[in-house]
């Protein structure tokens, strides 16, 4: 019998949106912390000086039993993600399960990933959904002193409309925890390679680093083990050692 899931309402975070002056978080708990977007914007709005940020809930437990937990994902996706570069122009380090949005996962049910966006193709969505990102073209502009740190990268969108977002500046580490399968790497890698440019490590989360268990699941977890490894391969960060983390029901390493 698998274990219950267990997910942590983001409302019982909501009390450190009172802390502006904070400069570094971290939350880590053994279950799947639920922030949305639309969460992440708030917190990075009222946390402009944050560095360093870091949410560890873990998602194990979907990807290893994905008929009892395949509800428990990622809510932020890279429109989240944006969002939190825009407003906290000061951050270094990013630790944060996403879905990319590139697409549907490896796993033939839909279920991995309710809402598949191409990101080059649809950077209208962000535009929209934020009133930073739909500033963000002014970003460049010398008297947007908020922004100060922040740049802006142009995008040709399929319908050549020059599109914008904005850059982290002085993000060298990226943690994506356990992440799904992102789908295209090369695409993956040239998103991250422009919103980072100066990233020096990119980690990721993988359930075990040799002699999987032969079924169904594994070979889903090893898939997506092999994409996030692509994409490393990208950026010409694959090189890194491996971390072996023992839980106390499933061992886990980093990569």
């Amino acid at each position: 019998m698998s274990p219950e899931p267990v997910e942590i309402p983001w409302t019982v975070f909501k009390p450190l949106i009172s802390c502006g002056s904070l400069d570094s978080l971290f939350l880590s708990f053994a279950y799947h912390i639920c922030v949305t977007d639309e969460d992440l914007e708030d917190l990075a709005r009222a946390l402009p000086n944050l560095r360093k940020l870091a949410f560890c809930g873990k998602l194990v437990r979907r990807a290893y039993y994905p008929e009892r937990h395949s509800h428990v994902q990622p809510d932020v996706t890279t429109y989240g993600l944006l969002a939190l570069v825009q407003h906290c122009p000061e951050l270094r380090s990013i630790t944060l399960p996403l879905s990319m949005g590139f697409g549907p996962p490896s796993a033939d049910d839909t279920q991995f990933n309710q809402r598949p966006r191409p990101i080059f193709k649809q950077l209208k969505k962000p535009l929209k959904w934020f009133k930073s990102i739909r500033a963000v073209k002014q970003a460049n502009r010398p008297d947007t002193s908020s922004n100060a740190g922040a740049e802006a990268t142009a995008i040709e969108a399929d319908d050549n409309e020059e599109l914008c977002y904005p850059v982290a500046a002085h993000v060298s580490d990226l943690e994506v925890s356990y992440s799904p399968d992102p789908g295209n790497a090369q695409q993956t890698a040239t998103f991250l390679r422009q919103v980072f440019p100066h990233l020096e490590r990119l980690h990721h989360e993988v359930m075990w680093s040799q002699d999987p268990p032969r079924d169904e699941y594994s070979a889903r977890e090893e898939q997506r083990k092999k994409r996030w490894a692509e994409v490393k391969q990208v950026l010409g960060l694959e090189k890194g050692g491996i971390t072996v983390y023992n839980m106390n029901w499933l061992p886990l390493s980093w990569e």
